[in-house]
């Protein structure tokens, strides 16, 4: 059985996204999106492109976010939840 973990950026990430909802009724929908696409990756959890950063792997969510993910045998640990215009990964401090 594979399992669905939540890093606690990735966390941050999603409550950043429900703050900027514009109602309940968009969080919700929102919500289901996410639960969905979830599934989808526990099923197929190499569906996604290859991340950019070695060893994840990436899932968009229509067209506006993003999921950066690892997949683990036993595991699909979620790494961040992004919003598309966001850069990833962030340019290196100079």
């Amino acid at each position: 059985m594979t399992h669905v973990l939540w890093t606690a950026l990735a966390t941050r990430d999603r409550q950043q996204v429900q703050s900027t909802g514009s109602s309940e009724r968009d969080i919700a929908a929102m919500e289901q999106r996410l639960a969905q696409q979830v599934a989808v990756l526990v099923r197929h959890p190499r569906l996604g492109r290859r991340g950019r950063i070695p060893g994840t792997r990436e899932w968009v969510i229509e067209r506006d976010h993003v999921l950066v993910y690892e997949a683990w045998r036993d595991a699909i640990v979620i790494l961040r939840l992004l919003h598309a215009r966001q850069r990833w990964p962030a340019p290196p401090c100079d």
